[in-house]
């Protein structure tokens, strides 16, 4: 009988640890979703700055220099080479 109670007890930590960890993988999931939409709102805004770059880039406007350079942020693979960018393009506004 002692090794039934034990089992008992055992199985009633385990279910206790279950239910923790359900728990957690519920408010992950959560974490996720809202990471997920705040990924989706960002893109969009990105998007359309990007279709803007793309049709206004050939305007003979002195907007154009800030085209160019948010078109670089845009088209950049990572962080040093849009570092790059941006100090290239000071250099060619103090010029």
């Amino acid at each position: 009988m002692l090794n039934h109670a034990r089992c008992r007890e055992a199985s009633a930590e385990q279910k206790a640890e279950i239910s923790a960890l359900n728990n957690s993988v519920k408010e992950l999931q959560v974490t996720v979703e809202e990471l997920e939409k705040e990924r989706d709102f960002y893109f969009g805004k990105l998007r359309e700055v990007e279709i803007f770059c793309q049709t206004n880039s050939e305007s003979e406007n002195q907007s154009v220099d800030v085209i160019k350079h948010v078109s670089a942020i845009l088209y950049a693979n990572d962080d040093a080479e849009a570092d790059d960018t941006n100090a290239i393009e000071a250099a060619d506004i103090e010029a």
